[in-house]
């Protein structure tokens, strides 16, 4: 009702050099060896899950207090100037 809606355009900034593209097509097969290895020590090794839960965890809870910290003092500094 308000504004007509405008098509939806999509542009990539520049193509990907020749040189990009094999990287990437390279060092796609060594991603899913290091993946495959990492899985092989996770199912031999089961405290290593809890270990790395425990680390998620702590690392969740360190990040909310740190954006929560965050946001209190920008909002001070609003309410300030």
């Amino acid at each position: 009702m308000g504004e007509p809606e405008l098509p939806a355009r999509f542009t990539p900034r520049a193509p990907a050099s020749r040189g990009r593209r094999a990287a990437l097509y390279l060092a796609a097969p060594v991603v899913w060896v290091v993946a495959l290895v990492t899985l092989a020590f996770v199912v031999g090794h089961g405290d290593a899950v809890e270990y790395a839960l425990i680390a998620l965890g702590a690392s969740f809870v360190v990040a909310l207090l740190v954006v929560g910290w965050s946001r209190v003092v920008r909002v001070r500094e609003e309410r300030g100037a």
